[in-house]
């Protein structure tokens, strides 16, 4: 079974309900804190893990098509995927950067990178949590009059 992260919109959708403040709830809130950070951890740990899986999926990935584009490639290749026409040395570039299956592959690196960088962010949030929900408390004295 392949553990995966969750779905960037679900991420959202949590993140929105988990790092809400309730004025009347700090003392549970301020106790979550922990719980959520790691939470967050571990999907940032997830997230990670598929990054640096897909990352070596592409290098293995631009090698194949490398040797395919520059016609180095398994003879079976060809006869299962003829490349039809010689391309010249300096435009396998071109043709690797091009290929579909290398496109598909960069779009599924960038979103795991914007999911990654989207949890990070989240964390820092969670970092901060305790200082928000000590300020909320310290208003909360302010507004009714006691010392904090």
């Amino acid at each position: 079974m392949k553990i995966r992260s969750k779905p960037i919109a679900q991420l959202e959708e949590e993140a929105e309900k988990d790092l809400l403040i309730r004025e009347d709830r700090t003392d549970t809130d301020s106790a979550n804190t922990p719980k959520i950070f790691n939470k967050y951890h571990k999907e940032l740990r997830l997230v990670s893990t598929e990054l640096i899986n897909c990352e070596a999926a592409m290098r293995k990935l631009w090698w194949e098509k490398s040797q395919y584009y520059a016609g180095k490639a398994h003879p079976d290749v060809y006869k299962e995927n003829p490349l039809g026409h010689k391309i010249m040395k300096n435009d396998v570039k071109l043709y690797v950067e091009a290929d579909d299956d290398v496109l598909k592959l960069r779009v599924t690196l960038e979103l795991l990178e914007m999911k990654r960088k989207y949890i990070e962010k989240k964390m820092q949030e969670i970092n901060n949590r305790s200082h928000h929900i000590r300020n909320i408390i310290k208003t909360q004295y302010f507004k009714h009059g006691m010392n904090g």
